[in-house]
């Protein structure tokens, strides 16, 4: 089945870009004696700067869908305070699923310089994640996280909020997806691969030909990340002779940070060889998902 994006439309002064509504894409031949697999996506919460009412109607979606595990790729807060923290391990715990948490930059505390250059993920690892790479694995699902928040980079248009993953980190990440079989392997990073405008490695991740290259070889399905506020999906660009992952970018879903498109979350779907993707956009109200095609 061919990918189908829906609802194109600008954001800003920027070069226009696909907004995600609903997305079937086929990683293999159809394999329909497999069990469905659900994962809730969600982003950038940035605790304590959330819309009215609008963790309420997450938590309630969440019961009401009943995914086999809900990630959170990053910016669990706004400036990564000990307060902030509180409030989003408050939110985390009401969660009825499993749940596996990567930290993003703004989880990195930006104007206390000791704590962001020795200690930059202390209060995650102490309050909300001791693992800065997570692995979640049933039968059919391995989902791994990696952390891609920095204290610095050497890009000065954006050395506080840009990141990478270093080799070590590949290395632990090519042996946890070798560590058992999967039907579907899934990446968990704050800093996505691919950006919604072109196929250049603009807002992406540092050296992302060297993680994309390192993700084919494991065989990696799909990648899900945050970072810039905009919902999408995106076939990487492939770097080895194996499948490229597709890249699921997640929204804003509860902050009043928004960038042209309203609060937003993933329900993605792994069934008979498919990745199916809605993104469900805030109305105020409730959660809703895309209108039937």
């Amino acid at each position: 089945m061919e990918s189908s994006l829906t609802n194109g439309y600008w954001v800003g002064r920027k070069p226009p870009v696909r907004a995600l509504a609903a997305l079937n894409w086929q990683l293999r031949s159809p394999c329909y004696d497999t069990p469905v697999r659900t994962i809730l996506h969600i982003s950038d919460l940035h605790f304590p700067r959330v819309a009215p009412g609008i963790c309420d109607a997450l938590l309630e979606l969440a019961r009401t869908a009943r995914p086999t595990l809900c990630v959170i790729s990053g910016d669990l807060t706004q400036r990564g305070r000990e307060s902030q923290y509180r409030l989003a391990t408050d939110f985390l715990h009401q969660l009825p699923t499993p749940w596996l948490v990567v930290p993003g930059n703004h989880d990195v505390p930006l104007f206390d310089v000791y704590r962001r250059l020795f200690r930059p993920t202390e209060r995650f690892t102490r309050l909300i994640c001791p693992d800065l790479c997570p692995l979640f694995a049933d039968d059919e699902l391995l989902v791994v996280g990696a952390n891609s928040t920095r204290a610095l980079t050497g890009d000065w248009r954006g050395f506080w909020k840009n990141g990478t993953l270093s080799d070590p980190q590949l290395d632990q990440i090519r042996r946890q997806f070798a560590s058992r079989p999967a039907q579907y392997k899934v990446l968990v990073v704050h800093h996505p691969l691919v950006n919604p405008w072109d196929n250049t490695a603009r807002d992406c991740a540092r050296g992302r030909n060297r993680i994309l290259a390192i993700l084919q070889d494991c065989g990696v399905n799909a990648v899900l990340s945050g970072h810039l506020h905009l919902a999408y999906a995106r076939l990487a660009p492939s770097i080895s002779t194996q499948r490229p992952p597709l890249c699921i970018n997640a929204g804003t879903t509860t902050s009043t940070r928004l960038r042209d498109e309203p609060n937003s979350l993933n329900l993605i779907t792994f069934n008979a060889g498919q990745i199916q993707v809605q993104v469900h956009r805030w109305n105020g109200a409730q959660f809703q998902p895309p209108s039937p095609a």
